[in-house]
């Protein structure tokens, strides 16, 4: 990470880790991303693809605050042509890459931002742990639903759109559990008045939540394996307790991403709260004890406050800006011998939650209608392949897929980037 001395801008390259960046930003000029969790993670692609965080729903997402790229693409005639693009110059491109620039256009090689929020001085974390077996389907249905209820209400308003949490739900399994990790700052960035997280956590209480040892954030592999491990449960008058630590220590702690793992991942964003339908597919699938199920976790991610701002849909290529939830499906394995298994049945069980009346018919099998805005590019899932309309799902259905293969056809007429979830020329 630099800073520009022409113009101020701090300049990111694609190959840095997002934890080497926070901790630049940070101790340089007290300022950060709002960026991802798993600091492990290459800023180029997290940035490119409207990465998200612990504090988008304070500060939006990553591309929000995109000012300039530097990228090289090529021309009709095979020619390198180096370029800085930004709101007034060949500002469609600009567009494209805040958001949709993942192998799609050229080769990025720098990242500007003008400006960027500061960084919380603290942080609170809290967590709460739900005994798998101590829950009926309909008990589940009702911690879902409660869950999504607060994000479709509360968590609208502004004041705390500086609670982020985590909500894992893995195996059923012996010691199986949910948990509900949760990181709070105020809009100043200071943890002075902590009513915002003792309100949502107050909403359930009902579902006798136990204490456990550890608190701390976990996500990918980890999270699954932390779903499983015992940690000492025991019901106690208050589960849960509060922990007020600096932003960049939280920041930097349990957020390292799995080596030598073989994954899958899916997604889905949702406009609304859970159905019976959708948390009835679930509870069956994690109690079902299978190899896949053991395997997985899915994350319901908070979403919304600063990222639904109006507006930043034309602004951007990230279409998704109406939904409070983005759920991330996760499997992890080892052995390469298990894949078309794991494969099989993750795409089964995702599959069958969005399947019945709370899906039109159009869009069975997918997170597409009045309830969902479909999936997330960065969590590229090429199953969705197999739906024609699957632009959409990627990529909203206002026009914004149109504009990407417009950009494609001018910047990289012969689609020299190119995958197999790429934005297609024609």
């Amino acid at each position: 990470m630099t800073r520009d001395p022409a113009d101020g801008s701090y300049c990111i390259a694609p190959g840095a880790l997002l934890g080497e960046v926070y901790g630049a930003l940070y101790k340089r000029y007290g300022l950060t991303l709002p960026a991802g969790s798993c600091y492990m993670v290459g800023a180029g692609g997290h940035i490119s693809g409207g990465g998200y965080g612990l504090l988008s729903r304070l500060h939006g997402l990553t591309s929000d605050w995109l000012t300039a790229v530097d990228i090289a693409t090529v021309d009709a005639h095979g020619n390198v042509e180096l370029r800085r693009v930004d709101r007034h110059q060949e500002p469609d491109l600009f567009r494209a890459l805040r958001g949709a620039g993942n192998g799609n256009f050229g080769v990025i090689t720098s990242f500007r931002f003008a400006a960027l929020p500061a960084a919380p001085r603290e942080v609170a974390e809290a967590s709460l742990v739900f005994p798998w077996n101590d829950l009926s389907e309909e008990q589940f249905a009702q911690l879902l639903a409660t869950y999504g209820e607060y994000w479709d209400t509360r968590g609208r308003d502004p004041d705390t759109w500086g609670l982020f949490v985590l909500f894992n739900v893995g195996t059923r399994g012996p010691n199986g559990r949910l948990s509900m990790h949760a990181q709070f700052c105020q809009p100043d960035g200071t943890t002075s008045d902590l009513s915002v997280l003792h309100e949502f956590f107050a909403r359930f209480s009902s579902f006798r939540p136990v204490v456990t040892l550890s608190s701390r954030q976990v996500t990918g592999k980890s999270a699954v394996d932390a779903l499983q491990r015992d940690t000492s449960q025991k019901p106690a008058p208050t589960p849960y307790s509060v922990t007020i630590r600096p932003w960049l220590d939280a920041t930097l702690a349990g957020g390292a991403s799995g080596s030598g793992i073989r994954a899958k991942y899916k997604s889905a964003y949702m406009k609304r709260t859970f159905t019976a339908a959708e948390a009835g597919a679930i509870y069956r699938f994690f109690s079902s004890g299978s190899v896949t199920a053991q395997s997985s976790v899915i994350s319901m991610d908070s979403y919304g406050g600063a990222i639904n701002k109006p507006g930043l849909a034309r602004e951007t290529a990230i279409a998704q800006r109406s939904s409070i939830l983005k759920l991330q499906w996760q499997c992890y394995w080892r052995d390469d011998s298990e894949d078309e298994i794991h494969l099989r049945e993750l795409d089964e069980f995702f599959t069958s939650v969005y399947t019945g009346d709370h899906v039109d018919a159009r869009h069975q099998g997918t997170p597409w209608g009045d309830r969902y805005e479909g999936c997330y590019m960065n969590y590229p899932d090429a199953d969705m392949l197999r739906h024609a309309y699957w632009p959409e799902l990627f990529h909203g259905r206002d026009g914004l897929y149109p504009f990407l293969q417009s950009v494609k056809r001018r910047y990289d007429p012969n689609n020299i980037f190119h995958h197999s979830m790429s934005v297609r020329t024609t």
